[in-house]
C-alpha cells in the first residue's frame, strides 16, 4: 500500500501530504529521506551480498560461511549509511548557510523572551551590590 501511495505521488507529493496532515516537521522529513534512500541502501545491500557469495567458494560449512559473509554485509552497509548520512547532514548545512548568516531577521521577541531578560536582569541586579 505504501509503495502505491508512493508511486502515485512521489516522494515529494508525499512529504506535502504529510505537511498538510500537520504532522510534525521531523517526521515528514524523515520519511521523505526514507523513500529517497532506501532503494540506494537495498541496492548497495544487494550488491554486497552478491559479492561475498561469488567469493564463497568453500562445499565444507556453506551455512556457516553464508552467515558470516551476511554479517560482515550488514556491518559494511551501517557503516556506509553513516557515511552518507554525514554527507548529506554536511550539504544541508551548507546549502543553507546563508540562511542562518542574516540572524537578525528571523528573531522575534515573544513575551516568554522579554520575561526571561527581565528575571536575568533582576538576577544581576540583586548579585552585584553582594560583591
Amino acid at each position: 500500500m505504501f509503495t502505491a501511495v508512493v508511486m502515485h505521488l512521489g516522494w515529494r507529493g508525499l512529504v506535502r501530504g504529510l505537511r498538510g496532515l500537520r504532522l510534525p516537521e521531523e517526521l515528514a522529513l524523515m520519511v521523505g529521506f526514507f523513500v529517497k534512500y532506501a532503494p540506494i541502501f537495498l541496492r548497495d545491500a544487494c550488491r554486497m551480498v552478491a559479492a561475498r557469495e561469488a567469493r564463497l567458494i568453500s562445499r565444507r560449512r556453506h551455512y556457516t560461511a553464508a552467515w558470516a559473509g551476511l554479517i560482515s554485509v550488514i556491518g559494511e552497509v551501517v557503516l556506509r549509511s553513516y557515511r552518507r548520512a554525514s554527507m548529506v547532514s554536511m550539504a544541508m548545512k551548507a546549502r543553507s548557510f546563508s540562511h542562518f548568516e542574516h540572524g537578525r531577521e528571523g528573531v522575534r521577541w515573544s513575551k516568554n523572551d522579554a520575561c526571561l531578560l527581565a528575571v536575568l536582569a533582576l538576577i544581576v541586579a540583586v548579585a552585584l551590590p553582594g560583591w
